[in-house]
C-alpha cells in the first residue's frame, strides 16, 4: 500500500499543471462602454483576448471572433486593460500606453482614424500612469513628475 501511495505522489508531482490565474480581466458591453469583448493580463504578465473582433479589437492581428482567451503578442510586461466601445488599451510596465481596435473617431490617440488590427504604442517616449475607457473616447493620465527641493549649498537632494 505505501508503495502505491508512493508510486501516486511521485506522478502527481512530477505533472505540470498550468493554470490561468488572472490579475485582472477588464470587460464590458455596449451599454457600459465595452464592446462585447474581454481582455485579461495573467500572472506572468501575458495579455490575453476573447470575444467579438469586428473592429480588431481583441489585438490578435485579425477580425476573427475569439471563443476562448487568445495570448496577445509574446510581451510580458503588461500591467492594466480597459476596454472602450470596440477598442482596447493597455498599459505596460515601463508606463507605456497601447490601442487597438476601432479608431473612427480618433480614440486611438495616434492622429488618424485608422483602426488598429494589434497593439500600438500612443505617444512613444511618454509615461503614462492611468487609463480609462468609454464609448468611442479614452482619458489617460501622463505620469506626474516629482520635484524635489536641493540645498544649494550642498546639492543634495532634500525631498
Amino acid at each position: 500500500m505505501m508503495k502505491k501511495i508512493l508510486l501516486f505522489i511521485s506522478i502527481f508531482s512530477s505533472l505540470n499543471f498550468q493554470a490561468q490565474c488572472w490579475i485582472q480581466i477588464a470587460s464590458g458591453s455596449q451599454g457600459s462602454g465595452g464592446g462585447f469583448h474581454c481582455l485579461g493580463i495573467q500572472n506572468d504578465g501575458t495579455l490575453w483576448a476573447w470575444g467579438l473582433n469586428d473592429q480588431g479589437q481583441l489585438g490578435d492581428g485579425t477580425t476573427i471572433n475569439r471563443n476562448s482567451p487568445t495570448q496577445i503578442g509574446t510581451d510580458n510586461d503588461w500591467i492594466f486593460v480597459t476596454v472602450g466601445t470596440n477598442s482596447t488599451y493597455a498599459l505596460k510596465q515601463d508606463g507605456s500606453l497601447w490601442a487597438w481596435g476601432n479608431n473612427s473617431k480618433g480614440q486611438l490617440s495616434d492622429g488618424t482614424t485608422t483602426g488598429r488590427l494589434s497593439p500600438a504604442q500612443v505617444l512613444p517616449g511618454t509615461t503614462w500612469s492611468k487609463v480609462s475607457a468609454g464609448d468611442q473616447f479614452v482619458i489617460a493620465q501622463k505620469q506626474m513628475e516629482r520635484f524635489g527641493v536641493v540645498d544649494r549649498l550642498t546639492m543634495q537632494k532634500l525631498v
